[in-house]
């Protein structure tokens, strides 16, 4: 799964997050301002009535036809109190006498109608939905405003239900995007699991060719080309014995004997290298075994062998690493004028690695087809191929491969 492919599933689930808290808050604010316009329909009737009374002295007629329209068409069910205020603070009117020692509304709330729920002054309830309302004059001066108080009782219920349904469809949502991101991450796994096989089985087949080439290969140079040197040294050292000592022929036929000798030494040596046991054969650290005495038996040139493995990666890991070791210590005994090396093989919880490092002169240049055709084959099986040249002080060469279990 791509990172922007996370990305846009981690943006998702904020932006369905915040909706969760976004849609009961608008919510909260749709249920106040809808009663908040029935409120200021009934008002605005008292008022263009002209039945708000202007102080607490009105005549008793008018008081008592304001009171009675508030309380028939106002107080009631969840609505527990009116108050009329004048501008200074005065109260005007108060449907109870709880209310006779509220306090009143800061001037700027009598500006504009506002809904809001506040700690309740009165001991009536805890908490209340409190309205305010401006009274205007002909002449559209503010000379007061109505208070009007509401239980939240309902109001409460209706916020707690959409509240839930609104958490219950964000945490849908969020588990489905859960479901969703497992879902993808499992098929990205199972997809990169299946190449990783594929690409291993290629290069097992890669490996078990290369396998047969090289005994095609052996069989030749042992057959072919080894038994035609043969007769032409037995050849070469049956004219020389027809020769006198003194003959100048027999120099040159000496010289050529010599030739053919190296010819077939350097051949040897190079069928002994092919022969090189395999790790599919006889396991990993036998064959790095091998790899490091043959070094030093043919070269002289002291490798140290350390290993701290359990487990043996599977084929065709356990061949590639063996290959990273043989092209090391080759280009060690061709171009180092390295004085001693060492290879090092350990595992940790996740990969198995080899490391191969000398004290010669190092190489400052890229790689040669030895090690590149190493490189394709790591990567083939996810692993990594680094390598430091250092000039003057040698080389060190690390091969790193995901762990796949196997008999060591």
């Amino acid at each position: 799964m791509g990172r922007l492919t996370v990305l846009a599933l981690v943006a998702t689930a904020l932006v369905t997050v915040s909706m969760g808290f976004a849609i009961p808050q608008a919510a909260k604010q749709h249920l106040l301002n809808a009663r908040m316009d029935v409120l200021q329909t009934i008002t605005q009737d008292l008022i263009d009535a002209g039945l708000v009374p202007e102080t607490s002295h009105e005549s008793e007629d008018r008081l008592g036809e304001f009171d009675y329209e508030v309380r028939t068409r106002i107080v009631g069910g969840e609505t527990i109190g009116v108050k009329v205020w004048k501008t200074d603070g005065t109260l005007s009117y108060a449907s109870s006498t709880d209310f006779d020692q509220a306090e009143p509304p800061p001037a700027q709330d009598l500006a504009t109608p506002a809904a809001r729920i506040e700690v309740s002054h009165s001991d009536v309830a805890p908490r209340v939905i409190e309205f305010v309302f401006p009274i205007s004059d002909e002449a559209g001066a503010i000379v007061g405003g109505f208070e009007i108080e509401q239980l939240p009782t309902s109001f409460d219920a209706t916020m707690a239900s959409i509240r839930w349904r609104v958490w219950t469809t964000v945490l849908v949502g969020i588990a489905s995007l859960v479901i969703l991101i497992g879902a993808l991450v499992a098929l990205g796994r199972r997809t990169l699991e299946n190449r990783r096989r594929h690409a291993e089985d290629v290069l097992r087949q890669v490996v078990a060719a290369q396998a047969e080439e090289r005994k095609r290969i052996m069989a030749a140079l042992h057959d072919d080309v080894g038994q035609s040197l043969y007769r032409v040294m037995y050849g070469l050292e049956a004219s020389q014995r027809e020769l006198s000592p003194g003959d100048p022929l027999l120099v040159e036929l000496t010289t050529l004997s010599g030739v053919i000798s190296e010819v077939e030494s350097a051949i040897r040596n190079e069928l002994r290298l092919l022969n090189t046991d395999d790790a599919e054969q006889v396991g990993l650290r036998a064959a790095i075994t091998d790899l490091v005495d043959t070094t030093t038996r043919e070269s002289g040139l002291p490798v140290e062998f350390e290993h701290a493995i359990a487990t043996a990666p599977a084929q065709p890991v356990s061949s590639i690493l063996v290959q990273v070791v043989q092209e090391a210590l080759i280009n060690i005994r061709k171009h180092s004028a390295a004085s001693t090396a060492s290879v090092r093989l350990w595992e940790d919880d996740w990969s198995t690695s080899v490391q191969v490092t000398d004290d010669g002169i190092g190489v400052a240049a890229p790689f040669g087809i030895g090690l590149e055709t190493l490189t394709y084959r790591l990567d083939a099986v996810g692993g990594d191929l680094d390598v430091e040249f250092i000039d003057g002080t040698g080389t060190r060469i690390t091969a790193s491969v995901p762990k796949i279990r196997s008999a060591a």
